[in-house]
């Protein structure tokens, strides 16, 4: 078990970023009393980045619905992932989707949920027995397999079916199976949906473009396995 730290000999440090008052202030209050859980927050991105270097949080707990409305190209994403360290994240939206009951891992620490699986998100992470399963990483890897995340990019970037399997290299079947699947594993019902959520996905979903350099920050594609 890989969990960051043990209860009862050092403290957890969450961190919650919302630009919504009343769920910061619930989500604090909710932790004061545990006395092993140390809470701090911000509300935007942008607010966080210097205390996320500071307070170096076990877990962060972020909503990024606004992201998701807004669409476009966000190098404060980047940023923020990459100050985040090894710390736990929990990505939420204002939305009914995704419809799972508990949150959807997109890659081996980065998580997403609808908001309303915040409150027993907040009651496991204060579990003072033993870590939350959801804490127990099963596997390094990511939600989609290469191929499935070249279909997506190519399909996000507008291309028909028939173009995406051209470039690929696969039967436009395979196109057809690799959306669906897509769709799927983000427990959502349409495209609509899956592309609100793209927004924010694509900065989590694409290795090992996840962190790049000032200067490689452009879209680029996976190659295809």
């Amino acid at each position: 078990m890989d969990f960051p730290f043990c209860r009862g000999e050092q403290q957890m440090r969450i961190m919650i970023i919302d630009s919504c008052v009343f769920t910061l202030l619930g989500a604090c209050c909710f932790f004061e009393k545990y006395p092993y859980i140390l809470t701090e927050h911000a509300d935007s991105v942008e607010q966080s980045l210097p205390r996320l270097a500071t307070f170096r949080p076990d877990v962060v707990i972020i909503n990024l619905t606004h992201y998701c409305r807004c669409g476009g190209e966000f190098p404060q994403l980047i940023d923020f992932f990459q100050a985040c360290g090894n710390a736990r994240i929990y990505i939420y939206v204002d939305a009914p989707y995704p419809t799972a009951a508990e949150p959807i891992a997109l890659s081996g620490r980065v998580s997403l949920m609808n908001k309303k699986c915040l409150l027993p998100l907040l009651h496991l992470l204060s579990d003072p027995v033993q870590p939350p399963p959801l804490f127990r990483r099963n596997s390094n890897g990511y939600l989609y397999s290469r191929q499935e995340l070249a279909v997506v990019a190519l399909w996000m970037a507008q291309y028909t079916n028939h173009e995406i399997a051209k470039k690929l290299g696969i039967c436009g079947r395979t196109v057809y199976v690799h959306k669906r699947q897509a769709i799927r594993k983000l427990m959502v019902r349409n495209r609509l949906e899956f592309c609100f959520l793209y927004h924010v996905l694509k900065y989590v979903i694409y290795p090992p473009y996840f962190f790049p350099t000032p200067e490689e920050r452009v879209p680029s594609l996976p190659c295809p396995v």
